[in-house]
């Protein structure tokens, strides 16, 4: 009989450390491997994700589509944490996320080099602005409460 830890009539019993390996059919996964895969059937599609960093998803679905031929990925876009999250028939590897990544970034420069013509009104030339050149460059402003500081 096992050796009992428990209180009396509780009726929960404990082995020993080594007892559990006596018995095959209780044997780690690890030790005897895992159980054989299961193959995979053509039409089921594996979880795969991509950065959202400066990619539309409209982008990435054509990408997926043109690049696996009869996926049809859905208008609404899956995301977890920063990553658009998609089913596909096999992982994309290194060498499609540096694709992706080479049309992200040519997407990036055409949209930022159309609104910089668009912001350099007709003729190409910047607006006038009397404020200076850089309407983005702001100046820290010191509050006239606050005493300055001599170093």
């Amino acid at each position: 009989m096992p050796q009992s830890n428990s209180p009396p009539g509780w009726g929960i019993s404990r082995q020993g450390t080594g007892a559990s390996h006596r018995n095959p059919s209780r044997i780690q996964s690890w030790v005897t491997g895992s159980a054989p895969a299961v193959q995979q059937a053509d039409n089921e599609f594996t979880p795969d994700n991509y950065s959202i960093y400066h990619l539309e998803w409209s982008d990435l679905k054509a990408w997926l589509e043109a690049k696996f031929p009869g996926l049809q990925l859905p208008d609404r876009k899956k995301v977890n944490k920063d990553a658009y999250v998609f089913d596909i028939p096999r992982k994309l590897n290194a060498d499609d996320k540096k694709k992706i990544a080479a049309m992200r970034d040519e997407i990036y420069h055409r949209k930022e080099e159309a609104a910089a013509a668009a912001a350099a009104g007709p003729g190409g030339r910047p607006p006038n602005n009397p404020q200076g050149a850089n309407n983005n460059a702001r100046q820290r402003v010191r509050s006239p409460e606050r005493p300055r500081r001599d170093y």
